[in-house]
């Protein structure tokens, strides 16, 4: 290896580490933020995981999507619930977000990344919730459709401050990295 394939490497891995830092701790901070429905979040946890396929790409997005998995529920206490929800949740909110980013970015924005994360992610969290037995029937309920609202417009919402956010600080970052949506602004 040359000393700019080291150089690179060691900055992708700082970058990877940066992004999964901010999505642990947003992880962590936005349990302590009140929303009107109980069981929602915002999912600004998953903003370090859509930064990373614009900046980094797929692999090191699945990198951050694990430290996340992995760290925010050690964290935020009640480890088995919160593993039993997030691994599975986590998971399909990835591969859906994979497959706009990969196959529809040309297309869509992070926006449709968003939602369909975010949508995803709450109805495998409904599924599981119903399958472990924790709230039996609650597909026969009439609040399905109300998270699934609340996570399209949390979708949104991580979509747009991911697209104002990676605009705003990719040509900042140390290595030059060509990902299809996002390239830094010609100086």
């Amino acid at each position: 290896m040359d000393m700019t394939s080291i150089s690179q490497n060691r900055s992708e891995i700082v970058t990877i580490g940066l992004f999964g830092a901010i999505s642990v701790v947003l992880g962590f901070i936005e349990n302590f933020i009140p929303l009107p429905v109980p069981g929602v979040r915002l999912g600004l946890a998953n903003l370090g995981v859509m930064m990373m396929f614009y900046i980094g790409g797929t692999r090191a997005a699945l990198v951050v999507m694990i430290l996340k998995i992995c760290l925010v529920p050690r964290l935020s206490g009640n480890i088995f619930f919160r593993l039993s929800l997030a691994g599975p949740s986590g998971i399909m909110a990835f591969i859906g977000m994979y497959l706009v980013f990969r196959f529809m970015s040309r297309y869509t924005s992070s926006v449709s990344m968003g939602v369909v994360g975010a949508v995803l992610h709450m109805l495998t969290q409904l599924f599981m919730i119903d399958a472990m037995g924790y709230i039996n029937g609650i597909f026969n309920s009439g609040i399905v459709s109300w998270f699934l609202l609340a996570a399209a417009v949390t979708g949104i919402l991580t979509g747009v401050i991911t697209a104002l956010t990676v605009s705003r600080i990719s040509s900042l970052l140390p290595y030059e990295k060509s990902v299809i949506g996002f390239r830094p602004p010609d100086k």
